[in-house]
């Protein structure tokens, strides 16, 4: 029991750490995109799921800590 939680926190904090390593990337790809010839609201589209991207993952992590602490949420980390 107490490996198992080990490592759904272990997976969280990955995929938190993945999340900020994906939003940090955003400046660069915001530049480049800008100084592009793509269409603005391609551009626009393009920076807003990026953002969403690591958005999801940072609230999917913090969903899976809250479940894996309570008896309920053991579904849903295994789901």
């Amino acid at each position: 029991m107490r490996i198992a939680r080990s490592l759904v926190a272990l997976g969280n904090l990955i995929l938190f750490a993945t999340a900020l390593l994906h939003g940090s990337g955003y400046a660069t790809l915001s530049g480049k995109m800008e100084n592009s010839n793509v269409a603005p609201f391609l551009v626009s589209a393009f920076k807003a799921v990026w953002l969403m991207i690591s958005a999801h993952l940072i609230v999917l992590s913090a969903v899976l800590v809250t479940a894996s602490r309570t008896p309920i949420g053991k579904p849903v980390v295994l789901l």
